[in-house]
């Protein structure tokens, strides 16, 4: 909803100059990737780059600032947020921690929790570092930027952007590190109005005015028309834009039928009732779990999170840390939806090697990592569940 409300913000076009071929090329390069890889955030950069080529097509040049824009609003960012914000928010929690102890305030982190040295504890939102303080950033600072495009009538360059756009996740890591600092200060607990001003308040002052201040002397360049290469917008565009849509919408089709795991497919396991959910995902249930077994995943791919399924099923996650259970590593937490609790674990697995970190699986040579999500009613049963499969008392994956 934000996007939409930006965007009219964003869209300026220069109906006078000679037509630009650089969405072209974005779209016959992320279609490529499309059909290369298979990946959804390829099918949905190459539908969107796709729109704004035949835009600039019928109305003019309009600059980088829509394509910053699609990339603020892409499930790209979702999946890079919410896979990397676990563990950015337990180093920044550490850090808090440190920071506050070398200023001679006693507070303890133990991953989520904070406790002072009253004996006060509480744990930081999971909003922190989360998609929506992202998300909003990045679109402040499209607008920021439209605003100078604006202002003096030329346009920014690709490479000007870039810059921005890597002092922007900067200003939103220190923004984030400041906010938990000073929620650990006056100790303001989830769901408090204390809570959301501080949030609110980090955001404002170590993010928005840094962005805009820098967004003063960031110089747009004026766009040159005679060093944009000239399309024929008759039907030879035409033809073009619709092949490739017909190209795009294959893609998208394809990546559903390409996700498919054979051996999550064939598996059974005495004593679980199987059931296959949407996009391969398989579940095993008893008396006792609640066990998810998602699809092979490669090391570029964003696959299925449990703390984005989570989430869109609308359970908020607490208390989470990465901890081991014996010699299995994992993320372990409590989920919490319309009063109800219940504990969940989660590690990536290849039948012969087990990680909680998102780095090691993906750096790893060997590869065919699935995830392996366990839910209990009681922390009790899921940590014994947890230690029997350690212990190789209980199998889900066949080595390979």
């Amino acid at each position: 909803m934000a996007a939409l409300l930006v965007a009219p913000f964003i869209f300026r076009f220069e109906p006078n100059t000679q037509k630009s071929k650089h969405y072209l090329w974005l779209t016959l390069l992320f279609t490529t990737l499309l059909g290369l890889l298979k990946l959804q955030v390829f099918a949905y950069l190459a539908s969107g780059c796709l729109l704004l080529w035949v835009l600039s097509l019928s109305f003019g040049f309009m600059g980088y600032l829509p394509l910053a824009l699609l990339l603020a609003m892409s499930p790209a960012l979702y999946y890079v947020v919410n896979i990397f914000s676990f563990p950015i928010r337990l180093l920044l929690s550490e850090w808090s921690a440190a920071l506050l102890s070398f200023a001679g305030i006693l507070v303890q982190n133990k991953g989520s929790y904070f406790t002072l040295g009253n004996g006060f504890s509480f744990y930081v939102d999971e909003a922190c570092v989360g998609l929506k303080m992202i998300g909003t950033g990045c679109l402040g600072a499209v607008f920021i930027l439209a605003q100078q495009e604006q202002k003096k009538g030329v346009f920014y360059s690709f490479w000007q952007l870039f810059v921005y756009a890597l002092m922007v996740v900067v200003l939103l890591l220190l923004s984030n590190l400041f906010r938990i600092m000073a929620l650990v200060l006056f100790k303001s607990a989830p769901q408090t109005l204390s809570h959301d001003l501080i949030g609110i308040a980090s955001l404002m002052v170590y993010t928005f005015l840094p962005m805009y201040l820098i967004g003063l002397r960031f110089e747009p360049k004026a766009h040159n028309p005679a060093m944009e290469v000239t399309v024929n917008s008759s039907k030879y565009a035409l033809v073009l834009s619709f092949l490739l849509a017909v190209m795009i919408s294959i893609g998208w089709i394809s990546i559903a039928m390409f996700r498919q795991d054979q051996a999550l497919e064939e598996l059974h396991v005495k004593g679980y009732i199987k059931k296959m959910q949407a996009e391969g995902v398989v579940q095993l249930s008893n008396d006792s779990v609640l066990i998810y077994l998602k699809p092979k995943m490669r090391p570029f791919e964003g696959g299925h999170p449990p703390q984005i399924c989570w989430r869109a099923s609308g359970f908020s996650l607490k208390e989470f840390k990465a901890t081991n259970i014996g010699s299995l590593p994992v993320m372990m937490g409590c989920l919490e939806k319309e009063g109800q609790k219940q504990y969940t674990a989660w590690w990536y697995d290849n039948g012969q090697r087990q990680t909680n970190s998102e780095w090691a699986w993906r750096l790893d040579a060997e590869g065919g990592y699935r995830v392996i999500n366990v839910n209990a009613r009681d922390s009790l049963t899921l940590i014994q569940w947890c230690q029997a499969y350690a212990n190789k008392e209980k199998c889900l994956l066949k080595c390979e």
